[in-house]
This record gives C-alpha cells, structure tokens and sequence, in this order.
C-alpha cells in the first residue's frame, strides 16, 4: 500500500463505562491498531447489545453519555470491524460495506446455562450476536479451536471464517533480557489472571494449592476478586492464608506480576484463546495450563498441558488437582525445566507478535 490512501476501517465495539482501553476486547482492538497502522486507518464505533434510544437511555443512571446507533450508518468506511461478537447483530445497520465479526469463543454456552431463570435475557442476547455473525463478509477466530467449534454449532461457510491469533506486543518481555530466570524471591507464587467466571476453573486451582506439593506457595490474583464460595473452598483446603488479591491493576503491574512470579496456572474449562499464556511465555514465565478449549494450542510444546477428566464448571476431580499441583511444584523447583520452558515459550510466542500477526 505503500503511496496509496490509508484502508479506512472503522471498529464497531461495546460501549464501556470505564476504560475502554482497559478492557480485554479493547485491548484487542489496541493491538491491532498499532500492528496496521499507518496502512490503516482506525475509527471507533460504539454499540450497545441493545440498541436503545438516546432519551431512554438518559433516564438509566449511567447510560446517559452513550448514542444510539442510527437505523443506517452514513460515515465513511473501506471496511468494518466488529470485534465484539454480541455487536454483530448491529450488521443491517452498515449493510453497504464489508463487515468482518471476530469471534473470542463460545464460552457462554457452558456458562450461562448455571445462572437459572435470570440468564433467559444473555442467552437470547449471546445466540442473536452469534447467529447476527452469519451475516458478516468474514468471521475471524483467535485459534482453530473456536474455529472448528463455531463450524460445528453455527452455519458458516468454512472459506468464510479465519484463525488469526491474537497480538502480544513487544512490551511483554523478559524483565532484564534473560531467557532462563529462577524464582527472584524466598516465597514462590503461582499467578492467577483473568476474571472469577466459572469456566476459569479456580475450584480446581485452590485445591491444587491444598496439596502438600506446593506447601508454603502462594497464589496471587489479579483480575476480578474471587467469589464467596473461592473463599469457602480456600477455607476448607487451608489456603486462605496464602492468597494474595491485587484485583484489577494497571498494565505495569501486570508485567510486574509476570516477571516475579514463578509459574502461571491456567486450568480453565474452555477458553477461545488464553492471552495470559502468551503475556506469560512472553515475559519468560513458564505456563501450566489445562487442556480446556485452545489452551494446549496456544501454549504449544512450551507448556506443561494437565488433562481434565470432567470439564463440568465446579466440579474438582482430586486425581485432576494432584496433577495440577505436581506440575506446577515441577515448574517451580526444577531449574532445569524452567530454563527449558521459558526458552520455548520465547520461541512459541514469536507468532504472536506484530510483525507475524499482522500480514495475516
């Protein structure tokens, strides 16, 4: 495109409260950006699941700062990325220009089906945004996983859904340049990122910190706190003592965390993607993961993958968190393995970067 006008690709996202920036959708959008940019050039939409009038929304608390979209958007565009997949029921609005929906993954469909007769409204909500997406010019996944999950309960067309992993910026590095850390403190943690949600599997995660492998380790936690029955389960196990919430931080704690943990554990039941595993390969931090939706994908040879027998949300099989537990005291006290996961992480997550993302 060189000497030719900028692509003008507008993003249609979910309108936010807070920082939007902060958010994962929107740190996916970020991302994208700076890898394109200045062959093209971004705008942001916002949209809402429900597209409620302006002067109904004045009324909620809240709502009030956020437009309405028209019946048929007028602005000008190339193309049209939806990068939330519940936005893409908005499609008929720009019927007049290509329009591309990623879609994360598919996880409510285990989840939201626990939350009894409230959950009637998000179930309609996840299922008009996911059958919305079949109207799209194209539909981009994060891994074959979802790919291969979304040909199997969606009608689309195969030649009309892509993988195309998610970017790790080059600030995800190693603290120092080394490639082989050992553990740079006297009391090891195994890190926690992401939300509480039930698909993240954290029953499973606090009875593995039960188990007399990781005596005396703790578990840090950044993202949303853990529930009221987290704490029970830590109660029982006797791990309470050992948790360390640092809620939602800012990304310099993240790195921060990253660089002084000693291994990351993501034992989730389904996941589209797992960006913290490659944020953790990237900055050299060895990864144990589950085999739950495209986690074993991403983490690829680099990381210690732990099968689940039961892939049902809240329940812990006690032969599934010895396991959990003896891999991550491996990755914790071997230096060997570290060494040799922390190198291959490095390795595996150089296709997540800008430059081998961004062609694609």
């Amino acid at each position: 495109m060189d000497g030719a006008a900028p692509l003008r690709a507008r993003f249609l996202v979910p309108w936010f409260r807070g920082d939007w920036n902060r958010i994962s959708i929107g740190r996916y959008a970020a991302s994208i950006e700076a890898a394109l940019a200045p062959q093209v050039e971004y705008e942001r939409i916002f949209g809402t699941h429900y597209n409620a009038p302006t002067a109904i929304r004045r009324r909620i608390p809240g709502e009030g700062a956020y437009r309405a979209l028209p019946r048929q958007w007028n602005g000008t565009a190339d193309i049209i990325h939806c990068v939330d997949t519940w936005q893409a029921v908005h499609r008929p609005r720009f019927r007049h220009y290509p329009f591309v929906t990623t879609i994360h993954d598919a996880i409510p469909r285990l989840t939201i089906k626990l939350r009894g007769p409230r959950s009637a409204g998000q179930l309609f909500t996840f299922w008009r945004g996911y059958r919305a997406a079949r109207l799209a010019t194209l539909v981009i996944t994060p891994s074959q996983f979802t790919r291969a999950e979304l040909l199997e309960v969606l009608d689309l067309r195969p030649e009309g859904v892509v993988s195309i992993p998610v970017i790790v910026p080059h600030h995800f590095a190693p603290a120092d340049g080394g490639r082989s850390p050992a553990p740079p403190f006297d009391v090891p943690s195994v890190l926690s990122v992401g939300p509480a949600e039930s698909y993240k599997n954290l029953p499973l995660l606090l009875h593995a910190m039960g188990e007399p492998d990781l005596a005396g380790v703790r578990l840090v936690r950044i993202g949303v706190p853990l529930r009221h029955e987290h704490w029970r389960i830590a109660e029982q196990v006797g791990v309470r003592s050992r948790i360390v919430e640092m809620g939602g931080v800012e990304e310099a704690e993240l790195l921060r965390a990253y660089h002084s943990a000693a291994v990351l554990a993501q034992p989730s039941l389904m996941e589209g993607f797992g960006m913290p595993v490659a944020e953790a390969m990237a900055c050299g931090l060895p990864v144990v993961v589950s085999d739950g939706g495209a986690l074993s994908e991403v983490a690829g040879s680099a990381g210690r993958v732990v099968p689940l027998s039961s892939f049902e949300p809240g329940v812990v099989n006690s032969d599934d968190a010895r396991a959990l537990a003896r891999a991550l005291a491996e990755a914790i006290e071997d230096r060997a393995l570290r060494a040799r996961m922390t190198e291959a992480g490095l390795e595996r997550v150089r296709e997540f970067r800008p430059e081998a993302v961004a062609p694609q």
